[in-house]
């Protein structure tokens, strides 16, 4: 007879000696195996009997708050399903009923708990707060334990990442009792609560501040929450106990990256991770290149970020090599060349080899290849200022294949009038390697110096492509907004603008732009960044144009600008251009944005 699936409960907790063995005990009435991070600020012997008691413990350096540390220490059960419980939760009397059938159903990776916040009345009786926002609030915290299905990415307050299909629990397989409001006072809640202030992310104070909502719906409760173990439960932590005492050493026992190094490791499961450094090599197509078939080259590239390099789970966030074509008269041909996989996670600092494929252009001549990684649904490597390795290709005619794929590089028919003529060449202004015309770039790499932004970190980005009917006028540049000294449109403020904050302007009251605009094109420079983020540019009442153009915050780092293209909406703030501060970490930046042109 088969076993059923395993669960492991993993938890973090801090000077919580006195009911510890408790907590523990009780896990062991439905788990197979408890791991615990104990908090080194604690004062009391929560190391000592957290060692008695659990399987597996660590010591961690003091996070700012758990959500740091809840995939590290989840990252060390070893059965095959994981429940995060903190350490004033406890499940319910009918969660050990329901645990064999829901770790043993193939499909689901992951259980929604409803969750009761437990008060306690004037006559000391116990109830629920049975009201929004303390009720219905079920947790994300049962997962199946499988490398790459479920990530964190580590922010106050959020959940877990998961893949796959999940479900909340009916209430009478099991609840979360959620024993803070108890155990607290109004005074120490406060503390708790200040603690969350500053984080960017919501606090939650109203659910603990519950007494400034009278009068609540409050329904009693239908179990002992703090009844003592189940004899199983008590009989397994002695167990353990008298194993660890027969031991050398007790439960396994380490001191762990710190909270700086541990939130590092979450980073890979940001989407806007600063995870933008990188050093290509190779990349050489074996000569002859023929037009419009399948070539494979050898690449060798570094990671010089901070971040590892995510290769699975949640497909934003995950970086891939992909590539361009670029023609030096036409400009950028294909932008979106086929995705070649990393074969895994590459940390910060480690070199990866790998063959990629690349299908070549469709009519011969001289082409650049530039290989270019991406952290897909985000942003190609070199949108953050990561220059791509670029090949020089000349491609061959001999044995061309003529049908046509997808994706195919194909020269402009202008281009391939000028090739059929005696000299070869074009009659037209030189264009960058993006296809942004000299003239353009001069008067952008103009505008960045007055700007005080280096010229070296303009990033390469191709010349937007318009719509039918849709006009570009360029007109002197127009400054929309300097957040050093608050000059610009109507809504523009002196001070840096914090992470998580938002400014809105009134681009259409700028000279210049004329209320028929449509859109606008814009130089978005951030300066003096104090965090690792990104900026980004959309219209303000979200109807147009709100492909949101990353620009990288680099905290400390050199200031970096970018092209941007912004629609200005129909709807109730049409002609309003906002600009938007990451709020992934705490710090602020200076933000630029200069008007170049306008759409019509």
């Amino acid at each position: 007879m088969s076993q059923r699936p395993s669960l492991s409960v993993c938890g973090i907790t801090r000077d919580s000696a006195s009911r510890l063995k408790w907590w523990v005990s009780r896990a062991y009435e439905y788990a197979d195996e408890v791991v615990l991070l104990v908090d080194e600020a604690s004062s009391d012997d929560t190391v000592e009997v957290a060692r008695a008691y659990a399987d597996r413990v660590q010591v961690v350096e003091h996070p700012p708050f758990i959500e740091v540390a809840m995939l590290h220490a989840m990252q060390q059960a070893t059965s095959d399903w994981v429940l995060w419980l903190d350490d004033d939760e406890v499940m319910s009397d009918a969660f050990a009923t329901s645990v064999p059938q829901l770790v043993a159903d193939r499909g689901f990776t992951h259980y929604w708990l409803p969750y009761r916040w437990l008060v306690q009345g004037e006559q000391h009786d116990w109830g629920w707060l049975a009201q929004f926002p303390w009720h219905p609030n079920p947790r994300l915290r049962m997962v199946r334990n499988l490398s790459g299905l479920y990530s964190h990415r580590g922010r106050l307050h959020s959940p877990f990442d998961v893949a796959g299909d999940g479900r909340i629990l009916e209430e009478q397989e099991g609840v979360v009792h959620h024993l803070d409001l108890v155990w607290r006072d109004r005074a120490a809640r406060e503390a708790k609560v200040a603690g969350y202030r500053g984080h960017n992310a919501p606090s939650c104070e109203e659910y603990y501040f519950y007494e400034d909502y009278q009068p609540l719906v409050v329904s009693p409760l239908d179990e002992d929450v703090l009844r003592a173990p189940t004899a199983a439960g008590a009989e397994a932590a002695g167990a353990r106990a008298a194993r660890h005492a027969r031991s050398s050493t007790s439960a396994s026992t380490q001191i762990v990256p710190s909270a700086i190094e541990m939130r590092r490791a979450l980073d890979q499961y940001w989407m806007n991770a600063p995870l933008y450094g990188a050093e290509y090599s190779g990349g050489l197509l074996p000569e002859p290149v023929r037009a419009n078939r399948g070539a494979t080259a050898r690449l060798s590239i570094r990671n010089t970020s901070n971040v590892p390099w995510r290769v699975s789970g949640p497909e934003s966030g995950t970086v891939v090599l992909g590539y361009h074509w670029v023609h030096p008269q036409a400009g950028l041909l294909l932008r979106d060349g086929d995705r070649t996989r990393l074969p895994s996670t590459v940390l910060p600092g480690q070199t990866v080899e790998l063959f990629a494929g690349v299908w070549t252009p469709y009519e011969p001549g001289h082409y650049l290849l530039q290989w270019d990684l991406r952290s897909e649904n985000v942003n190609w490597f070199s949108q953050r200022g990561v220059p791509p390795l670029e090949v020089g290709v000349d491609v061959v005619e001999a044995g061309r294949v003529l049908s046509t794929p997808r994706d195919v590089a194909r020269l402009p028919p202008r281009v391939l009038g000028a090739q059929g003529n005696e000299t070869g060449t074009v009659q037209s202004e030189p264009r960058r390697r993006h296809g942004r015309p000299a003239a353009a770039q001069r008067a952008l790499g103009s505008l960045v110096r007055q700007a005080g932004v280096a010229p070296a970190r303009v990033l390469d980005v191709p010349a937007p492509v318009m719509p039918p009917g849709v006009n570009v006028i360029a007109i002197k540049p127009v400054r929309a907004l300097d957040t050093r000294d608050g000059t610009g449109a109507p809504g523009a403020a002196a001070g840096a603008l914090a992470a998580g904050a938002t400014l809105t302007l009134d681009v259409l009251s700028l000279p210049r732009v004329p209320a028929s605009a449509v859109g606008l094109i814009a130089t978005l420079s951030a300066l003096d960044g104090t965090y690792n983020g990104f900026l980004t540019a959309f219209a303000a009442d979200g109807t147009a144009g709100e492909a949101f153009v990353s620009v990288y915050i680099a905290d400390g780092g050199p200031p970096t600008t970018n092209q941007v293209t912004i629609g200005l909406g129909t709807g109730m703030h049409a002609g309003g251009v906002s600009i938007h501060a990451s709020d992934n970490s705490s710090g602020t930046v200076h933000v630029l944005l200069d008007l170049v042109a306008y759409l019509a």
